[in-house]
């Protein structure tokens, strides 16, 4: 599994967030920064600024996500 599939929606977000052990946090950071990841007790977080479009949130997942692959 991994991001290819959830672009060709083959899986869900919900399916790779699962099998990454991974969960999305929107918090308001800093204008210049869109998002990053962490990991902390073997869960991986996703932290996206929250006052981001719609648009350019998932862009940010999708980058995210691609750091834990």
């Amino acid at each position: 599994m991994n991001i290819e599939n959830l672009i060709r929606g083959e899986v869900t977000q919900s399916d790779l967030l699962n099998y990454y052990n991974a969960t999305i946090v929107y918090d308001e950071l800093p204008r210049s920064v869109n998002g990053y990841v962490f990991n902390y007790d073997s869960v991986n977080f996703i932290m996206i600024n929250k006052n981001l479009s719609t648009y350019r949130r998932k862009k940010t997942i999708l980058h995210e996500l691609a750091h834990i692959e």
